[in-house]
């Protein structure tokens, strides 16, 4: 361990009052030698105060003085750790964490333990303690061999219990990079520990991939590590992966692109939830309109109608073209194509009753339909104004409204929607 241009942190304690000297202040200015420090911070408890004032005045260091702030702390492992922790995130702040070291040999053994957990939740993995021959409670004097130590392990353990948090609440990108961080990620550490670590790690990115739509590389990383993933999670996302693939999805007839949009539909639905639970309203908002959108292009394509590239011999199409209120109109190329809406009114055209019905509910000014309109006017779309819901009655309500009509269109969507959620990380 590099000890150039550090901080050393030290607990402060009494020592033998009667060889304070050779017990207390010697060992600790060795500690102090060792190593070149830019800082050196004393945390000593209001009865030991006096003590750390006078080893500041026998050296040329730089000191500073944190004492806890009230009698008895010291024998209080919460007081002091929350007292520590407040020091040591200003010195991690404006220093980093691995330019700090903790001596933690002196003071009660409250506050050495206060002291150990403090530097392992602020990052400051570098540790060092005092040991030797003893004579009674303390080293014997002249016998003091100080050690250096890693609190990898316990830093690396913390992380991956805050990782498991994360990734059950739905957070894959968190733990990602919390388990990415280098003072996560490279440690040695025991083989148990170092195997959930990357376990953990590969999960967190496979879901991180999944959520960002990049199904190929959920694929590849789900693929490379199997006991993270059901059969049915991979099928899930191999379809929600075809419409990727422009010559896979071209080879699908009619019937093949609905299969695969329903779970695509499904993997929308479920990607909408989990930016609710991040606040992500807006965000959520868009993926529920893409996931109107996509029913109803499921459902023409079991008519044998591509809203890209209508038909306009086909019976609906034609009526659609012909309407007297609102025809519908080619593009800038003569093609007809129909989005959310016309999906709806083409479906309504349709002589398959399933698809009426279906086409109705789009319709209808009080369901998912009319709720989804509002993201047109989102500030992620055309307007300047937030425009999701934030009560999350009214959320459930419109999820249980565009559930309702994935159901209308698939007879297994509550399978599909279960599949598409994410799953709990590896045991």
């Amino acid at each position: 361990m590099d000890m150039t241009s550090q901080v050393l942190v030290m607990t402060v304690g009494t020592g033998d009052p009667e060889q304070q000297e050779e017990t207390l202040f010697k060992p600790m200015r060795e500690s102090i030698k060792k190593g070149e420090w830019k800082q050196v911070i004393l945390l000593p408890s209001k009865m030991t105060e006096a003590n750390a004032s006078r080893l500041k005045t026998s050296l040329p260091n730089s000191f500073d003085i944190f004492s806890l702030p009230g009698y008895g702390d010291e024998d209080d492992v919460d007081r002091c750790y929350q007292h520590f922790v407040g020091v040591l995130r200003e010195l991690v702040r404006k220093n980093g964490a691995p330019h700090i070291v903790c001596d933690f040999t002196r003071g009660t053994k409250a506050m050495s333990a206060a002291l150990l957990m403090a530097a392992i939740r602020c990052g400051a993995v570098h540790a060092r303690y005092v040991t030797g021959e003893r004579e009674g409670p303390t080293v014997k004097p002249g016998a003091e061999i100080i050690h250096d130590v890693r609190l990898a392990t316990a830093m690396v353990e913390w992380a991956l219990s805050a990782a498991e948090s994360m990734l059950n609440g739905r957070a894959p990108s968190a733990a990602m990079k919390l388990l990415e961080m280098p003072g996560i990620k490279d440690p040695p550490v025991p083989d148990e520990t170092s195997g959930r670590r990357a376990l953990l790690l590969h999960f967190a990115r496979m879901l991180t991939a999944w959520n960002q739509f990049d199904y190929r590389r959920a694929i590849q990383l789900a693929r490379e590590s199997p006991g993270t993933t059901s059969p049915e999670l991979l099928n899930h996302l191999e379809m929600c992966r075809v419409p990727q693939d422009s010559d896979q999805w071209d080879k699908l007839d009619c019937m093949g692109k609905s299969q695969v949009l329903e779970h695509l539909i499904a993997d929308m639905i479920e990607n909408a939830r989990r930016c609710c639970e991040s606040d992500g309203y807006e965000d959520a908002l868009l993926r529920l309109y893409r996931a109107t959108e996509l029913i109803g292009q499921a459902r023409l394509f079991r008519e044998g109608l591509d809203s890209g590239n209508l038909n306009s011999s086909h019976p609906a199409v034609r009526e659609l073209i012909q309407d007297n209120k609102k025809p519908l109109q080619p593009n800038d190329k003569g093609v007809y194509q129909a989005a959310r809406l016309d999906a709806a009114r083409l479906l309504t055209r349709c002589d398959n009753l399933d698809s009426r019905y279906l086409g109705e509910m789009l319709k209808k000014e009080d369901d998912a339909a009319k709720s989804m309109h509002k993201r047109n006017l989102s500030v992620l779309n055309h307007g300047y104004q937030a425009q999701a819901p934030q009560d999350q009655q009214d959320w459930e309500a419109m999820f249980q409204r565009i559930e309702g009509l994935f159901r209308q269109l698939c007879e297994d969507a509550d399978v599909k929607l279960n599949t598409a959620r994410f799953p709990n990380p590896p045991a």
